[in-house]
């Protein structure tokens, strides 16, 4: 008796899963139809991606490339940090088309990399910093980094920087005091 109520069990959670795999599929047809800009192709590849260089991004804490600069540039208002990371790495960046796995910060600094390991350093630092970081994907074999923080500046505001930092190119907006 108990085998039985088992299997019906597992044959609804089966049925489950397919209704909610169907779902999504649905919504992401119909979300491809309505907006032209949208394509499943390049959400599942930039998500895949996206969680790729998140992984890395944690698995970079403790290289030594990083934590320097992170010291360093923490001792600056945050509306400076931005370009105090660029600085850093303005003498050391070495393009080095290579394939394979993303390239730690102190492999990067070491070998040279492409935009992924530069976005992912970038990450790794920013977020050491207390910044939120954005990967962006302009184009399919392209990606940066957005980074932006708010914080309490007077009593009574808040200041917010949002920079856009492409390889060594940094566009940043500012508000505050």
């Amino acid at each position: 008796m108990k085998k039985k109520k088992l299997i019906d069990h597992l044959k609804y959670l089966g049925k489950t899963i397919t209704l909610m795999c169907m779902g999504a599929l649905i919504f992401l047809l119909v979300l491809s139809v309505y907006d032209t800009n949208f394509s499943i192709k390049k959400y599942v590849r930039n998500t895949f991606s996206i969680s790729m260089y998140n992984i890395y991004a944690r698995n970079g804490n403790e290289d030594n490339f990083s934590n320097e600069v992170v010291k360093f540039c923490a001792q600056f208002e945050y509306s400076a940090q931005p370009q105090c990371v660029v600085a850093q790495l303005v003498e050391k960046y070495n393009y080095t088309d290579h394939l394979g796995i993303i390239r730690t910060p102190d492999d990067f600094i070491k070998n040279g990399g492409v935009c992924r390991d530069i976005s992912v350093t970038y990450a790794i630092i920013f977020k050491k910093l207390n910044f939120d970081v954005q990967y962006i994907f302009p184009t399919q074999n392209h990606v940066f980094v957005r980074v932006y923080k708010y914080w309490d500046c007077n009593n009574d505001s808040i200041c917010y920087i949002n920079c856009d930092i492409d390889g060594l190119n940094k566009k940043c907006s500012y508000t505050g005091d």
